[in-house]
């Protein structure tokens, strides 16, 4: 039934927890609106949906992270995206706390991950 369960999913890696066992972070409030404004509240700010591949930022982003060696600049982005990615050093507690609650270790890269979870890795799916 709708709404009985939470996911994680990071790439290949999809993890579902009943609700009851993790409810956490699936609401926050909007810092680019006025505290009296209904749209304060926003449903599921950490969570990113897309099918297929695009990017979530502008072309200049990329061009720019592209020219600091791969780093996203996130102290000098600034907008909704930014503020609730997962990535973004500031958010790195709620990211920790997340990826604990699904099995995960915060502290391994994606393919580490997938070993955990048994989940095909990178190297794996570039083979098929």
């Amino acid at each position: 039934m709708v709404g009985e369960s939470v996911f994680f999913q990071w790439g290949l890696i999809n993890i579902e927890l009943p609700f009851s066992s993790f409810n956490k972070h699936l609401t926050a409030d909007n810092p680019f609106v006025p505290e009296t404004s209904p749209s304060r509240k926003v449903n599921n700010p950490y969570g990113y949906y897309s099918v297929g591949f695009s990017s979530r930022y502008h072309d200049k982003d990329i061009k720019d992270t592209t020219s600091n060696k791969g780093i996203f600049d996130y102290q000098n982005n600034t907008g909704f995206k930014v503020n609730f990615d997962l990535r973004n050093p500031q958010n790195q507690s709620i990211r920790s706390e997340i990826m604990k609650a699904f099995g995960l270790n915060p502290h391994k890269s994606y393919n580490e991950n997938c070993l955990i979870t048994e989940t095909m890795d990178t190297a794996d799916l570039l083979k098929i």
